[in-house]
């Protein structure tokens, strides 16, 4: 098991530090674009093997799935982290919007008593 989770943190030092190109990416020909993406591409397939993916649909679902939950909380945020598989983390993202909807249409709700009782709609 420690053996396991050395190799899992070796694999996510190399996508938080990929290896630079020799690509100077100052942006005055349009390289450092293209740099960019060769990166974000890279760091990508290196995230395959640490979320145990095979294709790059899934690995672009896996990310997904974290981004939905970028908007929450920390507690829900360290839930979506602490998930085992992408459905269970598309789950929590449901539940978690299906609540701020509902909290976010009682605040409409309240707002519109507020107004119908103003003074100067009478």
């Amino acid at each position: 098991m420690q053996m396991h989770m050395r190799h899992r943190s070796r694999i996510l030092r190399r996508v938080v530090r990929p290896q630079q190109s020799s690509a100077d990416g100052d942006g005055g020909t349009g390289e450092g674009a293209e740099c960019a993406e060769q990166c974000a591409a890279s760091s990508l397939r290196a995230l395959h093997e640490l979320w145990n993916v095979q294709h790059e649909h899934e690995a672009e679902v896996q990310l997904a799935s974290f981004a939905a939950c970028s908007w929450f909380g920390p507690m829900t945020r360290l839930r979506a982290a602490q998930c085992q598989n992408t459905l269970g983390r598309l789950r929590l993202a449901r539940g978690a919007f299906t609540k701020l909807k509902q909290r976010e249409a009682a605040k409409l709700a309240l707002r519109q008593v507020e107004v119908m009782n103003m003074p100067e709609l009478e």
